[in-house]
């Protein structure tokens, strides 16, 4: 994700709970949705998977202190504590703190909202299909219905894609994305996030399929984005 340009983070999608060498953190399944920002800031939300009851309401904000055997730890801003979704900002004191990027992505088409091309054509779409070239999407503004906040792009791989020669189109769906209220610095905070998995076409139109923490019910929400499309 990438807010105002300025702001990038990572967040980690397909993670439970570990502790190496020895294998799980601890018994209950749950996903761990580490965010790692380009400015040091992290943190992390839970969204727990086995049918255990909720013992708190979303909603609440408490403050950890820093854990005497864990020095580098900061004091922790947590919330929703004994929900299906608690969540917690920190900065851990990691002393070398790294992104990586490949630079061989290739940006082959963009359209506005509406579907108008604004960069490439939809011929370059059809082409990296056929080569079998891996295929990711930007999605401007994805995450604005969780909070007013900066323009953001959000980035993610595409799994099962499309391509309708009759109608010049192509169609995929994401990998599960981690929806976070924009912000500089982000942060997680109650009912400031979700899980989606996003239905994506090149004009413009998308369905976004969301998974609220909380309730772990999905809801479906058509709408529309302005999308950039990359290959490699």
């Amino acid at each position: 994700m990438v807010v105002n340009g300025t702001l990038a983070a990572g967040i980690t999608t397909l993670r439970q709970p570990l502790e190496p060498p020895f294998g799980f953190n601890g018994t209950q399944p749950k996903m761990s949705y580490f965010l790692y920002q380009s400015d040091g800031r992290q943190a992390c939300a839970n969204l727990l998977l086995d049918q255990r009851g909720a013992s708190g309401r979303p909603g609440k904000r408490s403050s950890i202190p820093t854990p005497p055997d864990m020095p580098k730890m900061s004091r922790e801003v947590v919330f929703d504590q004994g929900t299906n979704g608690p969540s917690r900002n920190f900065v851990y004191d990691m002393e070398v703190y790294r992104f990586f990027v490949r630079d061989d992505w290739e940006e082959v088409f963009a359209a506005d909202v509406d579907g108008r091309p604004t960069l490439g054509s939809i011929d370059a779409i059809e082409d990296a299909q056929l080569a079998g070239r891996e295929i990711k999407i930007a999605i401007r503004d994805l995450c604005s219905d969780l909070g007013r906040g900066p323009s953001h792009e959000v980035f993610s791989s595409l799994g099962s894609g499309f391509f309708h020669a009759g109608m010049r189109l192509y169609d995929a769906l994401t990998h599960p994305i981690l929806r976070v209220a924009p912000a500089a610095p982000l942060e997680y905070r109650s009912f400031g996030w979700d899980v989606a998995w996003v239905h994506v076409r090149t004009d413009g139109a998308a369905v976004m399929r969301i998974l609220d923490p909380y309730t772990r019910r999905f809801s479906d929400r058509p709408a529309r984005f302005a999308f950039r499309w990359f290959a490699r």
